[in-house]
């Protein structure tokens, strides 16, 4: 007769011996992931030396203009290829040498959340399901802050993370979970990433030539787009990989509790991830914040072996460290808006604040109070100033896209007796209230707004004698074929 085993209990004992393939797969895509990642940081000098050869040449022009037929730059490029080679070589001998420290971790692993006492596995199946949505909108809110190419293609990020988690609840029923991998591999995309910012401008190229970006040029440069191309496979591979055995854990801790259930608390688990990276916007946290919360979690299911704990704290030190680092410039200050990563520095001409939004130029406050204005600045006038030569009576004036205040500013100027200003992001807000020289936000007659320019005008009654387009968004994305506009999108009353 065969042995009855409770539905809430997990037989794997038949099965654990032998059943290491996920661990040898995973070491596989481990020593691919690092012959990408060397490969990638090895041709980063030689791309900045192509790229310095003149963007206005062609391919062969800029080759020879930087050297690279001589014989010193194929001995150097020979040596680079050589050193990433070496470095992944020596990565597999260290990964075969800790295979079986990993297996028997993986092994205790499973078994530690198939022991978990029946009353915590309910709230453990929340917390793993929260854990999963909160990283997964954390990781790409930071991906878009880091590369530009990512600012426009979230779902990049987005499907890497779907890719890791709904593979991990394929292999949810083996014995074997690497859940001591997830921080290191965080560890390990954070400090790849932080030394790529460290070459500006090398990644920002959009290779789709339908595309329109804001911000970026749709570009031909065939060697920097081979590069952003590996950059991303190597990023998508590595984030999988950080998820599968989060998705795993959920996965795992769900077959204790009946379908209907066990659905049900993932449902509310996901939910309260959501409102917990709500929250961290809201309160405009940086991303030092969201991850360590994420750490927390997972030292949480971590097994109870000194040696888990040890690595799992041992690596999280060092994201700290990373994340501390990464805000900190001398030239800008860096703030995550509950809308986007926006960048604070002064212009070098004027003095007056520029903002940009994930990497790109945004905007940039104007005085444009003063009589007469240098030529240069005329013009700029005449640019915000003409919208409101249309009308001879301005009563009512609403702004969409308020930015700053330079568009709410022109409207005061022209005499408007009520603007109300609407700007989705509060910090843009904040900055034009306490920056701008005119003092658009300050002035009585003016309405200040915080919200999204399609909500406001579906539920606003007031009408306009007349409403100006500011900038809507600062990461907008059309292809030439689409013949459709973002401004096209927002309803209008007059």
């Amino acid at each position: 007769m065969g042995t009855n085993y409770p539905t809430n209990v997990l037989p794997r004992d038949s099965v654990e011996v032998g059943e290491s393939g996920i661990l040898r797969a995973t070491i596989r895509l481990l020593v691919l992931i690092t012959l990408g990642t060397s490969l990638t940081l090895a041709m980063l000098p030689l791309a900045v030396r192509f790229r310095l050869g003149g963007a206005q040449l062609s391919v062969a022009e800029r080759l020879r203009a930087g050297g690279f037929w001589s014989v010193g730059f194929f001995v150097k490029a020979l040596l680079l290829v050589c050193a990433a080679v070496v470095v992944t070589v020596a990565f597999r001998y260290a990964l075969r040498k800790l295979e079986p420290f990993l297996d028997a971790n993986a092994l205790v692993q499973g078994r530690f959340l198939d022991t978990l006492k029946s009353e915590h596995v309910d709230i453990a199946i929340m917390f793993s399901a929260a854990l999963s949505l909160f990283l997964e909108l954390a990781l790409i809110r930071w991906h878009s802050s880091i590369l530009e190419f990512l600012s426009y293609y979230k779902n990049f990020s987005l499907l890497a993370c779907f890719a890791g988690l709904g593979l991990g609840y394929a292999l949810a029923s083996r014995t074997r979970i690497l859940l001591l991998l997830v921080i290191p591999l965080l560890a390990w995309q954070f400090l790849f990433l932080m030394m790529i910012r460290l070459v500006p401008d090398l990644f920002r190229i959009i290779p789709f030539r339908e595309q329109l970006s804001m911000g970026v040029r749709s570009g031909t440069d065939v060697p920097r787009i081979l590069m952003l191309y590996l950059l991303l496979t190597v990023l998508f591979l590595i984030t999988a990989l950080t998820f599968l055995p989060v998705g795993q854990l959920c996965g795992r801790l769900m077959e204790r509790r009946s379908k209907l259930r066990a659905y049900g608390l993932n449902l509310l688990g996901s939910v309260l991830g959501v409102l917990l990276m709500l929250g961290a916007s809201f309160l405009w946290a940086p991303p030092l914040v969201w991850f360590t919360l994420c750490f927390l979690v997972i030292l949480l299911f971590l097994g109870r072996q000194p040696s888990t704990l040890f690595t799992g704290i041992g690596f999280t030190a060092v994201c700290v460290v990373v994340l501390a680092w990464w805000p900190i410039d001398r030239v800008w200050n860096r703030v995550y808006s509950p809308y986007q990563l926006l960048e604070i520095g002064a212009s070098p001409d004027t003095g007056l604040t520029i903002v940009r939004a994930a990497g790109l130029f945004y905007q940039g406050i104007q005085d444009l109070s003063g009589r007469p204005l240098p030529a240069k600045l005329t013009g700029v006038r005449d640019y915000y100033d003409f919208p409101y030569k249309v009308r001879s009576r301005l009563d009512d004036v609403a702004v969409v896209g308020a930015g700053t205040g330079n568009d709410v500013a022109a409207a005061l100027r022209a005499g408007a007796v009520r603007v109300d200003a609407v700007e989705i992001d509060p910090v843009i807000m904040l900055i034009g209230r306490e920056n701008h020289p005119e003092k658009p936000y300050r002035n009585p007659h003016t309405n200040a707004i915080n919200d999204d320019a399609r909500s406001f005008l579906r539920r606003t009654q007031q009408r306009y004698d007349l409403i100006s387009y500011g900038l809507l968004d600062s990461h907008t994305l059309l292809t030439q074929g689409s013949s459709v506009r973002l401004d096209l999108s927002i309803p209008w009353k007059a």
